[in-house]
């Protein structure tokens, strides 16, 4: 496969699980904003921006309040972590390889951008804007399961989406740390995720934080927890060098595997402790394997990365 298409679709898997999972936590965190009296604006904003590797106390005097984080990370296409730079950074990297994408999931890339870049976009209620979003994003990511054959091509789609994930739940989890270790902030968390509704099921309405811990981290079966997409992110790389990786000699996937084996078996308290420092090590590990990926598959492409990785890797 070319690298342009392999490196494409990679970046759109990418950016689409990045949009998604944006719009979830902002819808979230303007509901805690709303609703509790007791929160602290200007920090909670502080936090989730540094979690998102904007790190803005030092390089302006504005106020970092809800407004900024929904600039920053919503609104503004000159922000490099906004939605809306990446859905347009998606789009452009799906013109690239049309032909190797269906109609159907072009399309749907195109209206989406269209939709976003709308003078309405920005008059509709904030909320709205982030449900539009999130089913569009949604929407894109079935049609790709959907119309795509499950080829070395879906799996480089498939790679970057579960990479993506892992590392927004890290960035997500370290919220919590800074919040505390409680049920209140490990059930915004696990909304954040679209997890809640799981998370009761199967506690039967009776788990406490460390449950929640245990699930969003090391549960097998739940499609946002950390051992769920760092084996995503191995079964990927198992399909595009069987070879290797069943033989243990890929070094990504060793390196993906010993992220894991780090977390899946410690005991639930031993998994709090000192959980911002494990989630950055989570957050280097992805790091470290896009730059991988990229060095093997992609090094004839112009690099996209996060500018925060850049960092991480050096």
């Amino acid at each position: 496969m070319l690298s342009r298409i392999a490196g494409s679709l990679f970046w759109i898997g990418r950016y689409l699980e990045r949009a998604e999972n944006i719009s979830r936590i902002l819808e979230v965190k303007l509901q805690q904003f709303t609703e509790d009296p007791t929160v602290d604006e200007q920090a909670a904003s502080a936090s989730l921006l540094g979690a998102m590797g904007l790190e803005l106390g030092e390089h302006t005097d504005e106020l970092i309040d809800g407004s900024a984080v929904m600039r920053y990370l919503w609104y503004d296409p000159d922000s490099d972590s906004s939605v809306r730079a990446m859905i347009a950074a998606m789009r452009q990297s799906a013109r690239r390889i049309r032909e190797t994408i269906s109609p159907e999931l072009w399309e749907a890339i195109n209206t989406t951008f269209n939709e976003i870049f709308s003078s309405s976009f920005t008059a509709i209620r904030p909320i709205a804007s982030l449900q539009l979003v999130r089913l569009r994003c949604v929407q894109i990511a079935g049609l790709a399961s959907q119309t795509m054959v499950h080829d070395e091509a879906y799996h480089f789609f498939s790679l970057g989406q579960s990479l993506e994930r892992v590392d927004m739940t890290s960035r997500l989890i370290s919220t919590v740390a800074v919040e505390g270790n409680n049920l209140v902030a490990w059930t915004r968390a696990l909304r954040a995720v679209g997890g809640y509704h799981a998370f009761t099921r199967t506690y039967f309405g009776e788990g406490d934080y460390l449950d929640a811990t245990r699930f969003l981290i090391v549960d097998r079966r739940f499609p946002h927890s950390l051992v769920y997409g760092l084996q995503a992110v191995q079964d990927s790389l198992g399909e595009l060098d069987p070879i290797n990786v069943k033989a243990r000699q890929d070094p990504t996937a060793r390196l993906v595997g010993r992220t894991r084996s780090r977390m899946e078996y410690l005991d639930t308290p031993e998994l709090v402790q000192g959980l911002t420092a494990r989630m950055e090590q989570v957050q280097i590990a992805c790091a470290q394997v896009s730059a991988e990926l990229t060095q093997r598959y992609f090094a004839s492409t112009e690099a996209s990365i996060w500018h925060w990785e850049v960092m991480a890797c050096d």
